[in-house]
């Protein structure tokens, strides 16, 4: 593992560093069950805060949005999957909430602040199956939080294989630095507010990106 002082320095310069081993593979077996238990509940009182990206997207297209879906074409002959989201499982789920507190993970994330008082904001659980045939809009996550300030991280902890062409995570280059933006819908690149225009930009689209920025992923 690199050094802590030249991890806090690439985190600084460039908003995004990857940590590899940070999380002991038994810890990342348990997340795995986990969220595989958060995403098979089916209790709408304890999973009232998930949302179903694929109904999302149909509706889109039926309401004559489909231009803004961010189609991703599965392979041929994968079963149609689900693209499921869920914020704050770990309230309910104690597997989850134990991850969260008491693995590996904050004591890396301290580490990386140089701190050693940590404050667990929340979490955004991600099931994107084969053949969701759905991309992720780039965006920030500042615009979806309560707060403001620099000693902040968001960990993104991948418990299957991950590849570029399975759903890797990409990252925009020094974005952190960037004006904050309108934050959009997650399969879409439409603002999740309609007059969002008249109070925040709105991002970039994805050619834009992908062709002036810099895009990290691992």
């Amino acid at each position: 593992m690199q050094a802590a002082a030249e991890l806090r320095e690439t985190f600084r310069r460039d908003g995004v560093v990857i940590i590899r081993g940070a999380v002991p593979l038994a810890q990342v077996a348990q997340l795995r069950t986990s969220l595989e238990e958060v995403f098979s509940r089916s209790d709408v009182a304890v999973a009232g805060m998930r949302t179903d990206m694929t109904s999302a997207a149909r509706t889109a297209r039926m309401d004559g949005h489909g231009d803004t879906v961010l189609e991703d074409q599965p392979e041929e002959g994968a079963p149609a999957g689900k693209f499921l989201t869920e914020i704050e499982a770990g309230r309910t789920h104690r597997g989850l909430r134990e991850f969260e507190h008491h693995s590996a993970l904050p004591a890396v994330v301290g580490e990386l602040l140089g701190t050693t008082q940590l404050r667990f904001f929340g979490d955004h659980c991600f099931l994107k199956e084969p053949g969701a045939g759905l991309q992720t809009a780039f965006h920030q996550d500042a615009p979806y939080f309560r707060w403001d300030g620099d000693m902040a991280a968001v960990c993104w902890v991948p418990v299957d294989p991950v590849t570029a062409s399975s759903g890797g995570m990409r990252y925009v280059k020094g974005s952190h630095r960037w004006a904050q933006f309108a934050p959009r819908l997650l399969y879409s690149n439409a603002p999740i507010d309609p007059s969002a225009s008249s109070y925040a930009p709105e991002l970039p689209g994805d050619a834009e990106l992908m062709a002036t920025a810099e895009i990290l992923s691992w």
